[in-house]
Formats: C-alpha cells, structure tokens, sequence
C-alpha cells in the first residue's frame, strides 16, 4: 500500500494551503475522463500538463470569490494520528484569506452582481490582479515549501489561477514558480483504488480458501484487512460495503463502494454523514481539509505534488 503510512521523503512541505474560487460562468476546460482518471495513477504534474496543452486557448470563467485556509503539514499530520473529530480541525488552521472579487464588471452588471452575493461592500470591490498582491503577502507569510491544494484544482482553479495573472499582467513563473500544487481529486482516487484493490485481494483470498481457513477469516475479516489502521474515509466506505452472509461469510459490495461521487459535497455528505454550506470559498476549503484529514493525504501530497508553473529549463 502506498498511502497508508506517512513517511515523508523528498520535499518535506511544511504548509498546506487548501484553495477555493468561486466563479463568474463555467469552466470550458476540457480534462480526462472520470475513467480516465481511475485507471492512470495520476499526479498534479502529469494532469496540468495535459491540461495545459488541450486548453491553450480555452477561456476561462473569472473570479469572483477567493478562499485559502493554511494549516502546518505537522499539525495535520498529528491530527490524522491521534483525532477522530473532525471539528477539531478547526484548531490547527494557522491562517485564512477571504475576499470578493470584481470580475471586471461595470454599471448595472456589478450592481446586479453583487445582489447576487449579497454584498454591500463599504469600498469598491477590486479586481483579481489588483488582489493579487494581498494575496501573495499571505502565501509569503506562510512556511515553506508549501503545497497549494484545491479539489478538481488541475482542471479548474490552476488554470484559473494562471489565467487571472496573465490578464493582470503579472508573471506566472516568478509568482507561483516556487509553489507546490496538488489536486485532492486526484488524491482521494489514488488512495480510495488503493484500498479497494487491497480489499478485492483479501476478500478474493477469503473466497477461494478451504473450509477452514475460511471460517477464521469471515470471524475476522476487519481485523485481517487492519481496518484500524486505515482513514477514516475509507473505514466509512468499507463498513459500509461489507455485510454478513445467510451462512455466516462476509461479503464485500464493490458495486456499492464505487457508487461514491467525489465531488466536494456529495463526498462529504458520504464520509461524514453531514453537510456544509458549499460554494462559499473559504467554506469548501474548510470542508477539502477535513476530507483531506479523513483520506490521509499526507503521502499523497508529499509524493505526487508538483511546482506546476516553475521555468522549465531550457
């Protein structure tokens, strides 16, 4: 298994920026497929490559809202070792930026937009470039090296991200060149295809073994899995998946365990049972760092992370 430990070999990041933008209009961006994305194990770098290269000339929805929430990768990892309450998250986060953006709207389209976001803002509300060295003063504040992390965030907000700075002008290899990135999409589907491959070949073992081997195995079919040992995430999926037989065996419903869509709400709702008040920026980012904390991403982040946008040498 690759993810069940949390060694930390290479980068050693020290901070986790868990990102979110909501947006003016939707994303054109074309991405790999949802198969795709289950059958190749995909990191950060290998999808905003591809990404980069199919949408060149795609344009991209503006930015309305940013959201960050910052949280010491030692802290995180403390707590994916010893807490079991989510809400306890709250207690690491080290930093949190929020702003409303212009997405260079005038006259009666501002005016309608911001009823929309039911702000009354006491200024003008600036634009993302115009942000952007708030921003910038804020990642700076943080340790490093740090790894930037947003759900979907290969086919969407990287790309945004890249997108706003280029319309302001602003240089995107000297300002994100020295940034990690990570796609929490692409984690949780690594780790959760881990597992379950990890469950297929116990589950096989138990259903071709004889007799007695199988009734040693059906008593413990969570203790030969380690199912303490695993995320929380996962040990949610599984319970939920496993079941007793008329005649005592376990059986396992892969059928029912890939049925989860990893999209930020309905994942949440599946792991914890509850909601959030989605799309508020800095609410999906408090939400992906508890998702985060329940698939321990720690190997993830550290492995498969990339600085996406730093000057390839010539």
């Amino acid at each position: 298994m690759t993810h069940a430990a949390t060694s930390l070999i290479g980068k050693e990041i020290e901070t986790y920026v868990f990102l979110d933008f909501e947006t003016k209009g939707l994303s054109k961006t074309k991405s790999l497929s949802d198969s795709a994305i289950d059958q190749l194990d995909l990191n950060v770098s290998f999808g905003a490559a591809w990404i980069a290269k199919e949408n060149e000339n795609v344009k991209q929805p503006r930015v309305t809202e940013i959201g960050m929430v910052a949280v010491k990768r030692s802290d995180f990892q403390e707590a994916v070792r010893k807490s079991e309450n989510k809400e306890q998250l709250d207690d690491i986060i080290v930093g949190s930026f929020q702003r409303h953006v212009n997405p260079e709207l005038t006259g009666d389209e501002l005016e309608k937009f911001l009823r929309k976001i039911k702000q009354k803002p006491t200024v003008p509300l600036k634009c993302f470039g115009e942000e952007w060295p708030a921003i910038k003063k804020f990642l700076d504040g943080l340790t490093k090296p740090l790894c930037i992390v947003a759900h979907n965030g290969s086919r969407f907000d990287f790309p945004i991200l890249r997108e706003e700075l280029k319309i302001a002008k602003i240089d995107v290899q000297k300002s994100l060149g020295g940034y990690y990135f990570a796609d929490s999409l692409y984690a949780f589907r690594s780790i959760d295809r881990d597992y379950l491959e990890r469950i297929r070949e116990i589950m096989g073992f138990t259903n071709s073994t004889n007799n007695k081997n199988k009734k040693k195995k059906k008593d413990d079919a969570h203790s030969d899995l380690n199912i303490n040992d695993w995320p929380l995430a996962i040990k949610a999926r599984f319970k939920s998946s496993i079941e007793r037989k008329d005649n005592g065996d376990w059986s396992f419903n892969e059928k029912s365990y890939k049925k989860l869509k990893f999209k930020l709400l309905p994942l949440y709702k599946a792991i914890f049972g509850g909601r959030f008040t989605a799309h508020k920026a800095v609410n999906d980012c408090k939400a992906l760092l508890k998702l985060c904390w329940a698939f321990n991403t720690v190997d993830y982040f550290e492995k498969e992370s990339a600085k996406i946008f730093k000057k390839k040498k010539e």
